[in-house]
């Protein structure tokens, strides 16, 4: 075996020696350009992918150097060349996988998906690339894989159909790869499930379930199939209406009255001021009207809290007003009066 390697012309070497030194620079240049760019992930420091790298890219220069000298190898090496390709195999296989939990960790920190949901879809991942690869080291020992894929997919159809048996389960779960794949929505998005008569503020979404928080700070949770099989409304403005009324008979101090209201709400916190408060007249019925104040937020989730602070900042100011009113009976304001 030893002879038969020095017996070989060293003219027959050269090209073989180039197609090595080729891939040591490749895997250099490859290693060193693709962790800066697109193997940069913010998660996890990309460092482990160096080995894994500089192995698939030398391994891909031998078996070309087997592929253009075959005539160069005796019997006594039939395999090496399977056993060749069976390493790079593995090392794409290891490579892939580093670098999809990389991703998958990169995502999950963006949708902000809780680490149980993350490990699923590592471990979907992981099964995955195993799966294909074991498939294909099976391919080259020589297994008819093309004439035999109807029992590769009976199978992998049994493994599904096991998961199937928690029918609800596998629902949610579905739904949540739709979810993170598709991203219909995202984490501060309000949403209204119409025939649950659900809404609130996406607060986490998750792999099986999701959260949504209400104005009054109640959390539901909600399954992702549900989301996925319901009509959803997605509003992604970031501005939420306002509106708070008061009624009153005082025509001489209307003016007043509604300058009070948008002062007490654009001191208010949390209040946008563009577009800017204002108040109309509305409900003109006798002696009495209604002042509707108009105003916006993106705190959806603190909608009452900020309605309770603006209805505070109004009655300081109309007890203030109501102070220097005049001795006409019709000049009263009645704080009870504020309306929701």
């Amino acid at each position: 075996m030893t002879n038969s390697i020095f017996l070989i012309p060293a003219d027959d070497l050269i090209l073989p020696g180039i197609i090595f030194v080729f891939s040591l620079i490749s895997a250099y240049l490859v290693d060193y350009y693709s962790r800066k760019t697109i193997f940069r992930f913010k998660t996890k420091d990309n460092a482990p992918l160096r080995i894994p790298i500089y192995l698939f890219i030398i391994s891909l220069g031998i078996n070309l150097i087997i592929y253009f000298n075959e005539n160069l190898i005796s019997s006594q090496f039939s395999y090496v060349q399977t056993f060749s390709q069976i390493f790079t195999i593995l090392i794409a296989a290891i490579l892939l996988n580093r670098i999809a939990k990389s991703s998958l960790a990169d995502s999950s920190v963006k949708r902000k998906m809780d680490v149980f949901s993350l490990r699923i879809l590592q471990k979907m991942s992981t099964f995955s690339i195993s799966f294909i690869s074991f498939w294909i080291i099976i391919g080259l020992f020589g297994y008819d894989v093309e004439n035999n894929l109807l029992l590769i997919i009976i199978v992998l159809s049994i493994i599904i159909l096991s998961f199937a048996i928690a029918k609800d389960t596998l629902g949610n779960l579905l739904s949540g790869l739709i979810i993170f794949i598709w991203k219909p929505f995202k984490q501060g998005d309000l949403l209204s499930i119409n025939d649950k008569q659900i809404s609130g503020v996406v607060s986490n979404i998750g792999l099986m379930f999701s959260k949504v928080v209400d104005q009054e700070q109640n959390v539901t949770v909600i399954p992702n199939n549900l989301l996925i099989s319901n009509t959803v409304s997605i509003n992604q403005g970031k501005n939420y209406l306002i509106n708070l009324h008061y009624k009153t008979s005082s025509f001489h101090n209307a003016d007043k009255i509604r300058k009070i209201l948008i002062q007490s709400a654009t001191i208010t916190n949390y209040i946008e001021s563009k577009p800017r408060p204002i108040v109309l007249i509305n409900d003109l019925h006798g002696d009495e009207f209604t002042l509707e104040l108009i105003c916006y937020t993106t705190k959806y989730n603190q909608i009452d809290k900020i309605k309770s602070n603006i209805r505070t900042n109004f009655l300081k100011e109309l007890k203030t007003l109501g102070k220097t009113r005049t001795t006409r009976k019709t000049d009263y304001f009645d704080p009870e009066e504020i309306l929701y």
